[in-house]
């Protein structure tokens, strides 16, 4: 963008369009319904686990607007935002009413109408079935499930690389495979691949929407975690001097709150085997059984050892811990097995050398990688905060503020003592962490755009 940034609110943005369109609506003479001028509250959520994105569209009637539509629950939505800046583009989304959440009278003449909406390849991707038989890497498997079955197209970026030439996407680790989808969804078969696939180093891909772009993105943990964030030079930070001032040239980056959900659950990620496990599997083409102990102590060795985190890189997982009190049992945490799992594969039918089957891995490391991503996916869940910000920065059409990116936020330390001449970071609560849902809130008079973001990490610099 060329005009400055910072003669506009943080929370600035321009709501163009919202207009109601149905299939039924062509016998009535009238195509569409406008009702921009009567919408109150739009949000819009982002989740790095979702294929498409949800919301809610708040609207008050004061036309008879909900009696002459005669809601459904499959009338199509189109919205259109942008931030007030004649150089930024237009971002547009289609979405479909799948209810009704409430009305609300408010008086004899107005009533207050709640709907909840889905993107519109969501609603149709839940609805249909199909199977057919692929053959291929599982990027590409899914690219061609999302094309042919959802006809949308997948952004991978192969291509794009950072300063220091990293890439910024992985290829899969596994060999090609078989898929043969046994009549289901297009999300559950998508699902089913996403299950099978990872990296080298063990880390899951994604498959999710965003509000930025309308291609679905295609990312892999490891790349994020490599990738410097955006605003490496500018934190996301909260400061009560600046805080509640959206106003204020430098408040793009202020963060308004900032809260903790689901902190510190060891106890949980460890009882779904995210620490210590054993992983076995069975081939009933050959006989082969072969079994390992995996605990997470291997997959930040491996992490390390790959250059995904550094090697000072605090895992936030107290190693140390004993669980037995009586001390009976020396093992610590990360070396008691708390899960077993098993696995039963088998060679193509009909058989293919060159080809595996979908339960088939070429070694057995490739199996041992299925452990790492089970416990990387847990260890995301175990330190998320959530953070309120400003939304101008998140309706850009940068798809590096898209869910499954980073950005740097920085939070000071609770010290009181006057003599300190500067406030030192809360090592804990600041540094880079990966974003994984995101609620867009636009409130339409006044015009504000303010994000809960979502984000967590898998290590801390030490």
């Amino acid at each position: 963008m060329t005009t400055d940034i910072r003669t506009q609110s943080a929370e600035d943005f321009q709501l163009l369009e919202v207009v109601l369109t149905s299939n039924r609506f062509d016998g009535r003479g009238v195509s569409s319904f406008n009702i921009t001028p009567v919408t109150t509250e739009i949000n819009i959520y982002e989740n790095i686990n979702e294929f498409y994105l949800t919301g809610t569209l708040m609207f008050v009637d004061d036309n008879n607007i909900f009696s002459i539509i005669d809601f459904k629950g499959t009338e199509r939505v189109r919205i259109t935002f942008k931030i007030p800046d004649p150089t930024a583009p237009n971002i547009t989304k289609n979405f479909v009413v799948n209810s009704v959440l409430k009305t609300q009278k408010t008086n004899d003449y107005v009533t207050v109408v709640l709907l909840s909406i889905v993107e519109d390849h969501g609603y149709y991707g839940e609805l249909k079935v199909f199977s057919k038989v692929y053959d291929g890497k599982g990027e590409n498997i899914i690219s061609n499930i999302v094309k042919e079955q959802l006809h949308r197209d997948v952004y991978s970026p192969t291509s794009v690389t950072r300063r220091d030439n990293i890439t910024t996407f992985k290829e899969s680790f596994q060999s090609k495979f078989r898929y043969i989808v046994p009549y289901i969804t297009p999300f559950q078969a998508i699902r089913n691949i996403l299950d099978k696939i990872s990296t080298q180093s063990g880390a899951p891909y994604y498959l999710y929407s965003s509000l930025n772009t309308d291609q679905l993105i295609l990312a892999d943990l490891e790349s994020i975690l490599i990738r410097t964030p955006l605003n490496i030079a500018t934190p996301f930070t909260y400061s009560q001097n600046q805080s509640n001032q959206p106003d204020n040239p430098q408040n793009i980056y202020q963060i308004y709150s900032i809260g903790d959900a689901n902190q510190e659950d060891t106890l949980l990620i460890g009882q779904m085997g995210a620490l210590g496990a054993v992983y076995s599997y069975t081939n009933v083409s050959t006989g082969e059984i072969a079994s390992t102990q995996y605990t997470v102590d291997d997959l930040y060795n491996t992490l390390k050892l790959q250059n995904i985190i550094a090697q000072t890189d605090d895992p936030l997982i107290d190693t140390l811990f004993t669980p037995d009190r009586a001390a009976r049992d020396p093992a610590t945490l990360t070396e008691l097995t708390s899960r077993r799992f098993h696995q039963v594969s088998g060679e193509t039918f009909p058989y293919d050398k060159s080809v595996k089957n979908w339960t088939e891995e070429a070694n057995f490391g490739s199996y041992k990688l299925r452990m790492f991503k089970h416990s990387l996916r847990q260890l995301l869940m175990k330190n998320t905060y959530e953070l309120l910000l400003p939304g101008i920065q998140f309706l850009t059409g940068d798809i590096r503020y898209s869910v499954g990116n980073q950005i740097s936020i920085r939070v000071f330390e609770n010290n009181f003592i006057k003599e300190t001449p500067t406030r030192e970071e809360d090592p804990k609560r600041s540094g880079n962490f990966l974003i994984t849902s995101k609620r867009h809130i636009f409130k339409v008079n006044p015009s504000t755009h303010t994000v809960v973001v979502s984000c967590t990490r898998i290590s801390k610099k030490v």
